[in-house]
Order: C-alpha cells, then structure tokens, then sequence
C-alpha cells in the first residue's frame, strides 16, 4: 500500500509564463492579480459547485418560462444553496 506520507510532490517541468501574466504582475495599481493567483481555490470548489447548480436552475427555470409563461415559480432554486 501506499501511503500518502511516502509520496512525494512533483513540480510542473514546464511553466507557461503569459506575457499578460507579466504585464499585471508589473502594475502596482492591480492588486488583485496576485490575489487571484495565490488563491486557494480547491477549498471553493464545494461554493463554486453550488453557485453553478443554482446558475443552471435559474437559466432551466427562465428558458421554460418563455416556452409557458406560467411554469416560472419563484423560490424554485434549491433552499440548500445558500447563493
């Protein structure tokens, strides 16, 4: 068995650097590249899910509404999703 305490992380061989990447760097007035680069986002993947399940609801529920006016319900967004 392997346990995750014997493995070892790898580093990417290759690092794509975009030119666009290196002009916001450069700017002192953008402060929220860097924010955005050093975010955790594995840790927002469960808000980011629910936001996109709730996205997709609202879009089904208004794409029916123009086919029959009268199937928009308010409230149909799921009480879990608390967007």
């Amino acid at each position: 068995m392997i346990l995750r305490s014997d493995m070892h992380l790898q580093i990417p061989l290759i690092h794509i650097v975009e030119s666009d990447d290196l002009y916001l760097e450069a700017q002192e007035d953008v402060f929220w590249f860097d924010l955005l680069r050093d975010l955790d986002w594995p840790s927002l993947r469960v808000v980011a899910a629910r936001y996109y399940e709730a996205l997709w609801q609202f879009n089904d529920q208004q794409a029916r509404a123009r086919v029959d006016p009268g199937t928009l319900r308010p409230g149909l967004v799921d009480s879990r999703c608390p967007i």
